[in-house]
């Protein structure tokens, strides 16, 4: 199972995006050139009016990959917009337009957008619709797991070693005095009966 990109380690971080940017600057650049040759059959419709590659990013983040590495030469369309949760967005009816349209379509995939998002997504491209799930090609960034669990199991260990040894050092003490304080009051008592008896001898 894959895990949730988290942006900590900087070194990791660019290695990521590098390899977004490269795995998109190769399919651009495919696209792009197989359009722009007349001789070739190509498999990838370019909308008639703007003679642009027409591209769906699923994500503000991908569609800003898009936009640096396709420039002038696309015809970019974002589907989640800005602030908009890809976990729970819910796609609708325009969505399955610009879907239908698209002649690329990128996406994350590895659970980021709704399981919804990517059967639409899925069903309906057709034949001549390129789809780019840019998840598998990329290592995600595990993030550190929760030995939270183990280590208050530790320490649990720990406080109650402590609290033994607390316990047994305050035990001793107490029988220690118990044993002085009996002592004292057996001298003490001893002393008297003396005192005692020998005003009765007299």
């Amino acid at each position: 199972m894959y895990k949730y990109i988290v942006m900590e380690p900087n070194m990791k971080l660019n290695t990521y995006f590098k390899k977004i940017a490269a795995t998109l600057l190769i399919t651009l650049t495919l696209l792009i050139g197989c359009t722009n040759t007349q001789e070739s059959t190509s498999t990838v419709s370019v909308s008639e009016d703007s003679k642009k590659i027409a591209i769906l990013a699923t994500t503000p983040m991908l569609g800003e990959f898009v936009k640096q590495v396709g420039t002038d030469n696309i015809d970019l369309r974002v589907l989640i917009p800005y602030g908009a949760d890809p976990h729970h967005y819910e796609p609708s009816p325009q969505d399955v337009t610009k879907i239908t349209e698209a002649d690329l379509i990128f996406y994350v995939g590895l659970k980021y957008e709704p399981s919804s998002l990517n059967k639409l997504l899925i069903n309906s491209s057709s034949d001549s619709q390129v789809l780019v799930e840019i998840g598998p090609k990329i290592n995600p960034i595990e993030f550190g797991h929760d030995d939270h669990d183990e280590h208050d199991d530790d320490h649990k260990d720990k406080d109650h070693d402590d609290e033994d040894e607390h316990d047994d050092d305050h035990k001793d003490k107490d029988h220690d005095d118990e044993d002085e304080h009996d002592d004292d009051h057996k001298d003490k008592d001893h002393d008297d009966e003396d005192e005692h008896d020998d005003d009765h001898k007299d």
